[in-house]
C-alpha cells in the first residue's frame, strides 16, 4: 500500500510513492497485521524525514485504527508541532482524546479544527458529541444544528441531534429529527432502532414490538433486535428462540459489543426456560466479551475514593459554615445507590407528585465536581476562601447547566446513582437538597448488575465477580464514611421494605422530601414520564415483592461473589431484613 508522504515544505517526497488521498478509508479495510506493516514503513521513512508533518499524521491515523489512542495522540502532536495550521491533525488528535475519555482536550482539539476550517460539519458534529458527554447539552444542540446547516443531507447529523434531544427527554423534537433522517435515508436500520427506542421510552410497548418485528424481518440476525424481542415477547420465548440465538452467535462475525449483547439475551432466555447453568454461562461469556470493549480502571476508582475521604477529613473544620452560596429557587432531590437497587422505582414514586419533575440520570454533578477539582489542581487541603470558592463553583456550574436544559420546577429529582461519590459536596454546595440512598440486598444488586447488558465505561466494573464485588465494597465503604463524617447525610430507603409496605414507606419518603401526600404516588406505574434506564418496563408495572431473591436460583455459581461480600450480606440480612 502506498503511504502519503510529504517533506517539511509540503511537496511530495522522493522516498516513497505518493499515496491516494483516501489513506484513512483504506486503513479501515485492512487487517491489523497489515496496518502494523504500514507503520513499520512509515517509521522507516520518518528516520529520513523527521520534519515531515504528514508522516506523523499518517502514523497517528494508523494507530487510531489499531485503537492505540495514546500513541496516536503523541504522533499527531508531533504533526501539529511541525504544522500547527492543519485542520485534519487537530480533528484527529481530538478524536483520539475523545476515545480516551479526555473530554476537555477533545473539546479543545475540535474547536481548533473549526477555527482553521469553519465549514467542517464533521468537526461541529464531533464537538456536539463531546459537549453532550460533558453534560453541556444545550451547547451540544447548537453545534449539532450548525453541523446540519453546513451539510443538511447527511442523515447521521440529524440522528445525532435527535439523540441529544432524547438525552434531554425532549422526545417530540427527537422524533422530528429521526423522521428527517428517515426521509434522507429510508429504511436505515439505525433510524428504525432510534424510533423503536422512542416508542419504548414512552411506554408504547405494542408499537415498539411492531417496529422491532419489522427490523427482524429485514435484519433477522440483528443483535439489538434479537435482545429486544427476548425482553418484549417473554410469553413467546422457547427453546427454538434459544437455538436461533446460538445459531446467530455461531455463524455470524459480530463485533464484540454486539456479540456480548446476544450472549446476555441468550442468558436471559435460558433463565426463562429454567436452565440456570446454561443461563449463567451465557451471562459470564457476555461479561467476558464486554470486558474487552471497556477496560476497568480499578486503581483509578480506589484513588478517587481515597482522595474524597482525605479531602473531607482535611477540610472538616469548614463543613457546615456559611459559604455565601448564590441563591436559587431549586429544591433538588438526589437519589443515590448502586445500579439495580431500586433508584428508578424511587424516582418514579417521587416524580409522580404534582410538584416534582423527574429529571432522570443527570450527569451534571460529576462534571461540576471534576471541573472544580481541576481548577484547583486537585488540591486536597484548602484555606477557607478556597473551600468556599470551590463549593460555589460546583453549585453554580450544576444549577446554571440545569437552567440551560430548561428545568424550571422547584422540586426535581436527579437519579444519577453514582452521585454517592459526591455526598459531601452535595451537602456543602446544596444545603437545600434532599439525598436518598436506596439500599437492597447486596446479592440482589450484584446479580442483577452481572446479568444485564450495561454498556459503557461507567459500568466497566461489572464484568467479573471480583471487580463487581470490589465496586460494591467501595460503594459501601464510602456510604459508611459519609455516615461517620457528616451530620444526617441522607435518608436510607430499604427496597425490600418499600415493596412489602408500599404506602407507609412512600408516605415516609415524601415526608422526608417535604412534600404533601398525593394518592397518585401509589399509582406510579400509570405515570407517562420517560424512564431512560433498564428499569423502563418495571416501573410501568404495579409494585411487587420477592425480586430480591432471584439470585438464589444461581447461588451455586456465585461463590466468589458471596465469599467476598459475606460480611455485607450478613450485616444486611441481620439489620434491614429483620422486622
Amino acid at each position: 500500500m502506498n503511504i502519503t508522504t510529504q517533506n517539511s515544505k509540503g511537496s511530495p517526497s522522493n522516498s516513497a510513492k505518493p499515496a491516494p488521498d483516501n489513506f484513512a478509508s483504506k486503513l479501515q479495510k485492512m487487517h491489523p497485521s497489515d496496518i502494523g506493516k504500514v507503520l513499520l514503513r512509515i517509521d522507516s521513512i520518518i528516520k529520513k524525514e523527521p520534519k515531515n508533518p504528514k508522516l506523523f499524521f499518517d502514523k497517528g491515523v494508523a494507530l487510531m485504527r489499531l485503537k492505540m489512542y495514546k500513541e496516536a495522540a503523541e504522533s499527531l502532536k508531533r504533526s501539529i508541532d511541525l504544522n500547527p495550521d492543519s485542520p485534519p491533525a487537530h480533528f484527529q488528535i481530538a478524536s483520539a482524546f475523545l476515545e480516551m475519555g479526555r473530554l476537555p482536550l477533545a473539546k479543545k482539539g475540535y474547536e481548533k479544527a473549526i477555527d482553521l476550517n469553519p465549514n467542517s460539519s464533521a468537526a461541529y458534529f464531533k464537538l456536539s458529541i463531546v459537549l453532550s458527554k460533558m453534560g453541556k447539552n444545550m451547547d451540544a444542540i447548537k453545534d449539532a444544528e450548525k453541523a446540519i446547516s453546513l451539510d443538511p443531507k447527511r442523515f447521521h447529523l440529524h440522528m445525532n441531534l435527535g439523540h441529544i434531544y432524547v438525552h434531554l427527554i425532549r422526545l417530540d423534537e427527537a422524533r422530528k429529527c429521526f423522521e428527517k433522517a428517515m426521509e434522507l435515508n429510508p429504511g436505515a436500520l439505525e433510524i428504525k432502532q432510534a424510533i423503536f427506542n422512542l416508542e419504548r421510552l414512552q411506554g408504547n410497548k405494542e408499537e415498539a414490538k411492531k417496529i422491532n418485528t419489522e427490523i427482524l424481518n429485514d435484519h433477522p440476525n440483528d443483535p439489538r433486535a434479537l435482545r429486544a424481542f427476548s425482553e418484549l415477547n417473554k410469553s413467546d420465548i422457547d427453546s427454538n428462540f434459544a437455538e436461533r440465538l446460538e445459531t446467530s452467535l455461531l455463524y455470524h462475525d459480530y463485533p464484540d459489543q454486539a456479540r456480548s449483547e446476544l450472549y446476555f439475551a441468550l442468558g436471559d432466555v435460558f433463565g426463562k426456560l429454567g436452565d440456570t447453568e446454561k443461563s449463567f454461562k451465557a451471562f459470564r461469556q457476555g461479561n467476558t466479551i464486554l470486558s474487552r470493549v471497556h477496560d476497568y480502571n480499578e486503581n483509578g476508582e480506589v484513588m478517587a475514593g481515597n482522595f474524597t475521604r482525605e479531602f473531607f477529613k482535611n477540610n472538616k473544620e469548614y463543613l457546615g459554615k456559611d459559604l455565601g452560596l448564590k441563591k436559587y429557587d431549586f429544591k433538588p432531590i438526589f437519589i443515590i445507590g448502586m445500579p439495580r437497587s431500586g433508584t428508578s422505582l424511587t424516582e418514579q414514586i417521587i416524580s409522580s407528585h404534582s410538584q416534582v419533575f423527574g429529571a432522570g440520570e443527570l450527569e451534571l454533578m460529576g462534571k461540576a465536581v471534576t471541573e472544580a477539582k481541576r481548577a484547583t489542581k486537585n488540591k486536597i487541603e484548602m484555606s477557607f476562601p478556597e473551600f468556599k470558592a470551590q463549593m460555589n463553583a460546583i453549585r453554580e456550574s450544576y444549577y446554571d447547566e440545569l437552567i440551560k436544559q430548561g428545568v424550571t420546577s422547584n422540586y426535581f429529582t436527579d437519579k444519577m446513582m453514582y452521585n454517592f461519590r459526591f455526598v459531601g459536596y452535595i451537602k456543602e454546595a446544596f444545603p437545600e437538597a434532599k439525598i436518598i440512598n436506596v439500599r437492597r440486598h447486596p446479592m440482589a444488586i450484584c446479580w442483577s448488575i452481572f446479568k444485564h447488558f450495561l454498556n459503557g465505561r461507567g459500568h466497566a466494573y461489572k464484568t467479573t465477580e471480583k471487580t463487581l464485588a470490589g465496586f460494591y465494597l467501595m460503594y459501601s465503604d464510602l456510604i459508611n464514611f459519609w455516615k461517620s463524617e457528616l451530620e444526617d447525610p441522607f435518608y436510607s430507603l430499604v427496597y425490600e421494605k418499600l415493596t412489602e409496605d408500599q404506602k407507609s414507606e412512600s408516605q415516609a419518603l415524601l415526608d422526608f422530601c417535604g412534600l404533601e401526600w398525593e394518592d397518585q404516588c401509589l399509582e406510579f406505574h400509570e405515570s407517562e414520564r420517560v424512564v431512560r434506564t433498564f428499569s423502563n418496563d418495571q416501573v410501568r408495572k404495579k409494585m411487587y415483592s420477592g425480586s430480591s431473591d432471584a439470585w438464589k436460583n444461581y447461588e451455586v455459581h456465585l461463590k466468589e461473589l458471596t465469599d467476598i461480600l459475606d460480611a455485607q450480606i450478613k450485616g444486611y440480612e441481620n439489620t434491614e431484613l429483620v422486622n
